[in-house]
């Protein structure tokens, strides 16, 4: 049987299938045309958005990043893929929640976004480079080991519209326009942002009732120390 939460992400999916239909083709604008797909690259969306769905959905309470970067690219059949959050707070500096390389996790990363794709996006922006990625960011040196083509990019926002991370896929090839794999991406970026926002919210509670936990350990320690002085005291 079909759970709710499943029933609720492919609902989704389906609603938001078109979202960016609107938008111009210019790679340097950072924007996405959504131009009309043939019927086989339709399809093909179609069947995959199942996988995902089911995947990651069964994945909330366990290794939900992992299972989504590895589902991610093996449907939108790209090399690469990866999620990452903001370090510190800064959009700056991201740090990797998790990433697929090819056919298998990579390994975990921190850098500086300045040089890279990925400072557009987060800035809150879908980035979209079809085809020439190495020459458009030159300065960027793990394209050219992971000798990337193409890219597309979505902002992680927390429940407050701040930006705290992004999900991105690379390619060694051109990467074809198409609205599903951009309305696929945006909202496995907003389903990242709720994953990690829980998690944060989870080790926040565990760090305060640790926290109060000391606090009871101290006051138990405090109170056998004047118990022991008072009762010296009365000798």
């Amino acid at each position: 049987m079909e759970s709710a939460a499943r029933k609720q992400l492919k609902t989704e999916i389906e609603t938001r299938a078109g979202i960016d239909e609107m938008c111009p083709a210019n790679p340097r604008d950072e924007r996405v045309l959504a131009a009309p797909s043939d019927v086989p690259e339709a399809k093909h969306f179609e069947r995959a958005l199942p996988t995902i769905a089911e995947h990651t959905v069964d994945a909330l309470s366990g290794d939900f990043f992992s299972s989504l970067v590895r589902h991610l690219a093996l449907a939108l059949e790209v090399r690469y893929a990866f999620v990452t959050e903001c370090v510190d707070g800064e959009q700056t500096r991201v740090r990797s929640l998790a990433s697929w390389s090819g056919d298998k996790f990579g390994p975990s990363f921190e850098y500086e976004t300045a040089p890279t794709p990925c400072h557009g996006v987060l800035e809150g922006k879908i980035c979209y480079y079809p085809k020439g990625i190495q020459s458009l960011f030159p300065l960027d040196e793990d394209l050219v080991d992971m000798e990337a083509e193409s890219y597309l990019g979505a902002p992680v926002f927390d429940s407050s519209g701040k930006v705290i991370g992004h999900l991105a896929v690379v390619d060694d090839k051109l990467m074809g326009e198409n609205p599903q794999a951009v309305a696929i991406l945006k909202i496995f970026a907003a389903r990242a942002g709720a994953e990690l926002e829980r998690q944060r919210t989870y080790h926040k509670l565990h760090e305060t009732l640790d926290e109060l936990q000391q606090l009871k350990n101290r006051l138990r320690a405090e109170n056998a120390y004047l118990k022991e002085e008072i009762r010296l005291a009365a000798c």
